[in-house]
């Protein structure tokens, strides 16, 4: 379904800036044919911000572009651009509009998107207990009472410390819908017994560098991750971007991504979403309570499942609880789903991935679409 998408990023671009603005530093990754060399970088008045694999992220003059790319050493440099969390508090549908919405009564509810998936027919057999899920994001709130249980660490790539927690409540949101407890308050994930990891990759405003998204995905499968959350993107995409999701998936990490929430509501047309554009990712599309693709999600070939995301309340950072749309509280439906399949012995990536593209309603006739992918992700269709 994915073959025909390429890698999405620009040294033309690049070359343009330097032509444009002499005086402005440029953030660039930097592309090793080896082991990545920050002195390379270093030689040529770079500052270097981090490095993961075989890459250096960096602010580079744009008169030294052309330099670094033609040294012996260096692979590609490319833009090192912005991704965004692609969900947003919303009383409505269009993630973005809309106000605040109450918190949830203290008394333990069951969310419609939970229900809607039919995640509580499988808590009998599996809850996914043990089973380790990644959530790449803006943090995971450490204490909150639905989440502590089942938090496990994790690692801040934005203030370079061991400390994941959410200055912003998004990731504390995706990871309510994966895996809040079942303790009689709040809300209850999908995988109420997945142990939860935060990779911290975009700040308090919700945006992050990719150089930072690449090194928390990276982080994922060097942690031994069964299952990595990307509830973020961009409209395009980077060679060091789609390098990390390959060797995270050979390492045996199941990615999953939200499409987009880029959509024109015509489910024929195309709008793509990176990292879930590429092939190594599950990417999610939204759907409503009426189990209608919601308007803004993205479409093409690249969707492989569904969702719900349109007001789905979850935990929240400092303890609170929030309601959301978007992609982003897709993905994480389908992360849960693949946590409860895991413990019930169900091998990893690819065994995985058709289970779940099988464990679905086909709401759209012809089977694969553009909308649904191949269906709304259902433990019990």
């Amino acid at each position: 379904m994915k073959s025909f998408l390429v890698s999405a990023f620009s040294i033309a671009g690049l070359v343009l800036v330097a032509g444009a603005a002499q005086a402005d530093d440029v953030r660039v990754i930097v592309g090793f044919k080896g082991d990545a060399s920050a002195s390379v970088v270093t030689a040529h008045g770079g500052r270097v911000h981090g490095a993961s694999g075989g890459w250096v992220s960096a602010s580079v003059a744009p008169g030294q572009i052309a330099k670094l790319r033609a040294s012996a050493e260096v692979a590609y440099v490319e833009e090192d651009s912005v991704m965004e969390t692609l969900g947003r508090e919303n009383a409505g549908g269009k993630p973005g509009g809309g106000g605040s919405t109450p918190t949830p009564p203290p008394a333990e509810v069951l969310p419609w998107g939970v229900d809607t998936v039919d995640a509580e027919l499988a808590w009998a057999d599996t809850t996914g207990s043990g089973i380790k899920v990644m959530v790449i994001d803006t943090g995971v709130d450490q204490t909150h009472p639905d989440l502590v249980a089942n938090v496990h660490g994790g690692k801040d790539f934005v203030n370079g410390d061991t400390d994941p927690d959410d200055d912003n409540g998004h990731g504390s949101h995706v990871a309510g819908t994966i895996a809040g407890v079942d303790n009689t308050i709040g809300v209850i994930g999908v995988a109420p017994g997945a142990h939860l990891y935060a990779a911290k990759v975009l700040n308090r405003r919700g945006s992050g560098w990719l150089s930072d998204v690449a090194a928390g995905i990276d982080y994922a499968a060097e942690q031994g991750m069964h299952v990595a959350n990307m509830s973020l993107g961009s409209s395009s995409g980077a060679a060091t971007l789609e390098t990390a999701c390959n060797a995270a998936v050979a390492a045996g990490v199941l990615l999953v991504a939200a499409a987009g929430n880029s959509g024109d509501g015509n489910e024929t047309d195309t709008e793509l979403g990176y990292p879930a554009a590429y092939d190594a990712c599950v990417a999610v599309g939204a759907t409503d309570s009426s189990d209608q693709v919601a308007d803004f999600s993205n479409s093409g070939a690249f969707v492989d499942l569904s969702a719900p995301g349109v007001n789905i309340p979850s935990t929240f950072k400092d303890g609170q609880y929030k309601t959301y749309s978007g992609t982003s509280m897709a993905s994480p439906h389908v992360a849960g789903m693949a946590a409860l399949l895991l413990e019930l012995g169900i091998p990893e990536n690819e065994t995985l991935r058709s289970q779940l593209e099988a464990q679905v309603r086909d709401l759209a006739p012809g089977g694969d679409d553009y909308g649904y992918g191949f269906g709304l992700i259902d433990w019990a269709p």
